[in-house]
């Protein structure tokens, strides 16, 4: 893995140094900047609204510099005979704001109170677009007060909606909405774009996204930019193993699944039929099921899922000719749980962990575990590691993966949406999937495609972000294609990703 090779984001704290270095190291100063992103925006703008005969435009602009850069933006596409309205804050903003107002009154531009909420209606009413420059990246507290009942208003206008740099009220870093956000049909963002906008609700308000560098250097963004990432497609394909023509069965790996006691079988059909699915050579099966053969044999198992081989968990010669372990879907959370983590941890194969064996792993204190291991929780589960809840481990996603990585000592693909991977102080955002994955046994599928990929000598790290991917993709193509969301059953997902497949291909 080579972070040179994934898109690099910045988080509020890093969009404000880079801000601050562009003007101290490279004389760009906070006007260049606004001026940059202003008339780029109303270029933007003016493409997208081309057609329209008629377009007219409201701006509402904030007390700060993203209420600077909707001014900008108000004053080119007047320049361009675009009928706009422009609404400003009563109050004094900074003097490079209140320039920007100058520059606007002397083209007997009228700034109207953006306190008066019923002029906004009534010149709501006739603008075909609304440029949310409310507030920027840098908003530390709740929207209250008129605030929210702006942008509550901006939502249900029923009009097509811009937001300059990031949609108001979305908290850039989390994807959390602070108690209000504007809900953008396309956001125009500055310099790099933001990990709150692949994360929790983030993706509901941004809506499609545009990215303008506005004249940052790239050496600047990268050097500061160099803990968020995102996982982009391109990455993904070349990543994904190739078969070549004289390959055979023993060249694609042997995948060990640990799953499955009675009552769960189906965790362990599921991970191993998509383990097959996904190309590894072998596939054999061990549960707690295989100690008794009077319960439930071999011959039984051949019947159910042809071709996956089974094993018992007694076997001395269990890890032999294995290339990659997947532990823990419908297990059980007992001493033999336990006693195979402890023996997987003596060997040098690549595991991943999920579900039953995880709780093992956060109960006994098994950590560190060794580096090429990826463990797979999901909210409720990680937030035992830190004795909360999930929903608090939702609320800073990616800081919560990150925390767990250090101290798991190993990767940690924190299942949701998004799914973020998290590798000690980096984590990196897998910008697929939706809601339909909100079902039982998604998950093991999810552990069988990432122990194939290991199999198959991908390392941990690309084996965890190219199967999530995978993984969220399958679900946005069961709804592009027409289906329900809640139609969506676990074993459709391998059935669907021989297609997916061959699309990233």
């Amino acid at each position: 893995m080579k972070e040179d090779e994934m898109i690099p984001l910045a988080g509020s704290a890093q969009s404000a140094e880079i801000d601050r270095l562009a003007e101290k190291d490279y004389g760009l100063n906070a006007e260049v900047l606004m001026e940059s992103a202003g008339v780029l925006s109303a270029r933007e703008i003016l493409r997208k609204h081309k057609k329209n005969k008629s377009p007219s435009v409201m701006v509402l602009c904030g007390p700060g510099h993203n209420g600077g850069d909707g001014l900008v933006v108000a004053r080119h596409l007047i320049s361009e005979g675009i009928d706009v309205e422009v609404f400003c804050p009563d109050t004094k903003g900074s003097t490079l704001v209140e320039k920007q107002k100058d520059r606007l009154r002397a083209l007997n531009i009228t700034l109207h109170s953006l306190e008066k909420m019923q002029k906004i209606k009534e010149r709501g009413e006739k603008c075909s677009l609304i440029v949310d420059a409310l507030f920027g990246v840098g908003l530390m507290g709740d929207i209250k007060g008129f605030y929210a009942e702006l942008i509550q208003w901006v939502n249900s206008s029923g009009k097509k909606v811009i937001a300059l740099d990031t949609p108001s009220g979305l908290d850039v870093d989390t994807g959390q909405v602070k108690r209000q956000a504007v809900r953008a049909d396309l956001t125009l963002t500055f310099g790099l774009s933001k990990p709150g906008f692949y994360l929790m609700q983030g993706p509901y308000h941004v809506g499609c996204l545009k990215i303008f560098s506005i004249g940052f250097p790239d050496s600047l963004l990268s050097e500061k930019a160099d803990t968020h990432f995102l996982v982009e497609r391109s990455w993904v394909a070349s990543q994904l193993p190739e078969r070549q023509p004289t390959d055979h069965k023993a060249k694609q790996g042997h995948l060990l699944v640990l799953a499955g006691r009675e009552g769960f079988i189906g965790a362990g059909i599921l991970a191993s039929l998509s383990a097959y699915r996904m190309g590894v050579g072998y596939v054999t099966w061990a549960s707690p099921l295989w100690s008794d053969v009077n319960h439930f044999s071999e011959p039984v198992l051949s019947k159910k899922i042809p071709d996956v081989l089974a094993q018992k968990l007694s076997d001395p010669e269990l890890l032999k000719n294995k290339t990659a372990v997947a532990i823990g879907p419908g297990l059980g959370t007992g001493e033999e749980t336990k006693e195979l983590l402890l023996a997987l941890k003596k060997t040098q194969l690549p595991v991943v962990v999920d579900a039953d064996a995880f709780t093992v792993c956060v109960r006994e204190n098994l950590f560190p575990l060794p580096a090429h291991w990826v463990l797979t929780p999901h909210s409720g589960e990680l937030a035992r590691l830190f004795d909360m809840t999930g929903k608090e481990v939702d609320e800073d996603r990616c800081a919560y993966a990150m925390k767990a990585s250090q101290r798991a000592g190993c990767l940690v693909l924190l299942k949701g949406f998004y799914s973020v991977l998290a590798q000690q102080d980096r984590c990196w955002m897998i910008p697929k999937g939706n809601s339909a994955l909100a079902k039982a046994g998604t998950g093991d599928v999810l552990t069988g495609f990432v122990g194939a990929l290991m199999a198959r000598s991908l390392d941990a790290f690309s084996a965890a972000a190219v199967a999530a991917f995978v993984h969220g993709s399958l679900a946005e193509e069961w709804t592009k294609s027409g289906k329900d969301k809640d139609s969506l059953m676990a074993q459709d997902l391998k059935d669907i990703l021989p297609f997916v497949l061959k699309k990233l291909r």
